[in-house]
């Protein structure tokens, strides 16, 4: 474990008591001689301050450039998205606590969970289209030169974004599902356990609420990942184990993860995948990014330098996910000189 505080993010089906488990988890934390803090996404809250100094210096000053009236902090609460932002910058305000070593979020349901790690990354792709050379010499009509541009406004939240992104997709990260033994969540269950690991976060465990066990096909489904039968009174880990976790193996889908292999013809590109709706993945390229989607989820990840001037040929299963073959693109690739001894 790394020296920045334990990140677990609590999600489950709608009505499975995710909200109650997040209690139940912050209080066997501080059993075990943790210090937790408890970030609830779902609360009603107005952007921080970090958030809202950013929207005013970009897309604030843009609309005052437009001839738009003074928007006021409390406002900006009303755009699409400031919410899940709002409820990361207190997770980076929390793990940089060093009073802190265990931060404990309440995702509340899986889509809102999703969207939660999915929001830095597709932010700063976002970004990336918007930074170009004539944003960043643009000001407002009577600014002096020595103003910040909207540009390097833009720029700071895209350094906080990938701050974010860092903080959600590292080692210490867990994610942990709360459900109920319903066919329904069961299924639910199933897709968030590939699609966190498709947005690079490690699923350790499920917690099944209303049931004195685990529903057997979920179990059989769940592989190594812990499954237990949380019981009326919230039991946040299984018997034995530490509720800081990980509670079992976790291998979430990341650049480091993949493996390029030399071939005589070109390469192939191990991409490991996991969790039970793996078996539907898709894979894709987009410019010089492999795009991986399953469980309704796509994962944008940089190609190895030398594959950007390959071309992908064919797909495969394999044992670990899936296997992409590529053969060298003979409008890049350059024949060796025979001239050169």
């Amino acid at each position: 474990m790394s020296n920045r505080s334990r990140l677990l993010l609590l999600s489950g089906p709608g009505g499975s008591g995710a909200a109650t488990f997040a209690a139940a988890t912050a209080r066997a934390l501080v059993d075990e001689g943790h210090a937790p803090h408890v970030i609830d996404v779902g609360a009603v809250r107005v952007p921080g301050d970090a958030l809202a100094a950013v929207l005013r210096s970009s897309v604030g000053r843009i609309m005052a450039g437009m001839g738009s009236d003074p928007v006021a902090d409390e406002d900006w609460a009303a755009l699409p998205g400031v919410a899940p932002l709002s409820a990361l910058y207190d997770v980076l305000t929390a793990l940089a606590d060093p009073g802190v070593d265990v931060v404990v979020v309440d995702c509340g349901g899986i889509d809102r969970a999703r969207e939660l790690i999915a929001a830095p990354s597709r932010l700063v792709r976002l970004l990336d289209a918007a930074l170009t050379p004539r944003l960043a010499m643009w000001r407002m009509p009577g600014e002096v030169e020595s103003a910040p541009t909207v540009f390097e406004g833009l720029s700071a939240l895209r350094s906080d974004l990938l701050r974010m992104d860092r903080a959600l997709v590292h080692g210490d990260t867990i994610a942990r599902l709360v459900t109920t033994p319903d066919d329904t969540a069961v299924a639910a269950t199933l897709d968030a356990l590939t699609a966190m690991s498709m947005l690079g976060v490690a699923v350790d465990g499920v917690a099944v609420t209303g049931a004195a066990e685990p529903p057997r096909a979920l179990v059989e489904a769940m592989g190594e990942i812990a499954c237990w039968a949380s019981g009326d009174l919230v039991l946040p880990a299984p018997q034995g184990r530490p509720v800081a976790g990980p509670l079992s193996p976790v291998a979430p889908l990341t650049a480091e993860a993949m493996v390029l292999t030399s071939l005589e013809t070109g390469f192939t590109l191990d991409v490991p995948l996991s969790g039970p709706r793996r078996a539907g993945a898709r894979v894709g390229r987009r410019g010089d990014d492999l795009v991986v989607a399953a469980a309704g989820v796509s994962r944008v990840l940089p190609l190895p330098p030398v594959l950007r001037r390959c071309n992908a040929v064919e797909a495969m299963r394999s044992e670990r996910g899936l296997c992409v073959r590529f053969t060298p693109d003979a409008a890049l690739w350059r024949e060796p000189d025979a001239s050169v001894a």
